[in-house]
């Protein structure tokens, strides 16, 4: 079993769930009043209020039927249907996070949480992706500490020593043919997606960089592998090259 099959979207789902409730309760309280106020200046007017506020509500449950449907019964997602489904999660997601850490919860395991529900809805896409338009996103901190060869954006500076994992996810990409970039952070991440435009993203990086990234990159799918951290955060992180494959082969071959 991988780590990702261990991990659940439950519980984002689930506060998820209790965040629209919330919002539902407290938003049809003050649509009310509202509308009662609008009703004195013109009827129409207070109509035209429930119906856009109704809606709202209406969309914001739809989306996360779909969401419960895609996750949890493998259903199929259209990329029109996957980006709207996006939308909602990363709307949400520092609502969520606020609501949930008055039960206790970490930050850490929503944003885990968050990114194996991400990774599901992308599998669950009806499109591949050329090779040549996925871009695999490597964090520095997977090359060895003491490497005097600086791969960051210059990959090919890699001596394929064997002491970290980067030579070998070179030759991963090679050997699909996809884009493979190291990158110091988020910023240059982004610096480098807007250069190269990529149809879907593999990245690699710890749970928070991979959350906040996940959302920086909107609509653009993105699968996420979580990085190991041995050593602590941000030195000589290592990372399971199968699960890197089988990221790849899911957009590639579909």
């Amino acid at each position: 079993m991988t780590r990702e099959k261990a991990l659940s979207p439950f519980l984002y789902l689930g506060g998820l769930g209790l965040l629209f409730v919330l919002l539902t309760l407290v938003g049809g309280v003050f649509g009310y009043v509202i509308y009662l106020g609008l009703q004195g200046i013109h009827l129409w007017l207070a109509l035209g209020f429930a119906f856009v506020l109704f809606f709202c509500f209406f969309y914001h449950w739809l989306m996360y039927a779909f969401l419960m449907g895609a996750v949890y019964l493998q259903t199929s997602v259209s990329p029109t249907r996957l980006r709207r489904s996006h939308k909602t999660l990363i709307v949400f997601f520092p609502l969520l996070t606020a609501l949930l850490a008055l039960f206790g919860v970490q930050k850490r395991q929503v944003e885990t949480s968050f990114i194996v529900m991400i990774n599901r809805l992308v599998r669950g896409s009806l499109y591949k992706v050329p090779a040549d338009k996925v871009l695999l996103l490597v964090p520095h901190c997977l090359q060895w500490q003491a490497c005097p060869h600086k791969v960051t954006v210059k990959s090919e500076n890699c001596r394929h020593c064997g002491q970290c994992k980067i030579g070998d996810l070179i030759e991963l990409a090679k050997a699909y043919g996809c884009h493979l970039e190291v990158v110091s952070g988020g910023t240059l991440a982004r610096m480098l997606v807007k250069k190269i435009r990529p149809e879907a993203i593999v990245a690699i990086a710890c749970e928070r960089d991979l959350a906040s990234g996940m959302s920086d990159v909107f609509p653009i799918p993105v699968l996420g592998v979580v990085n190991d951290r041995p050593y602590g955060p941000c030195c000589n992180t290592q990372v399971d090259i199968n699960e890197v494959r089988q990221a790849l082969e899911r957009i590639i071959y579909g």
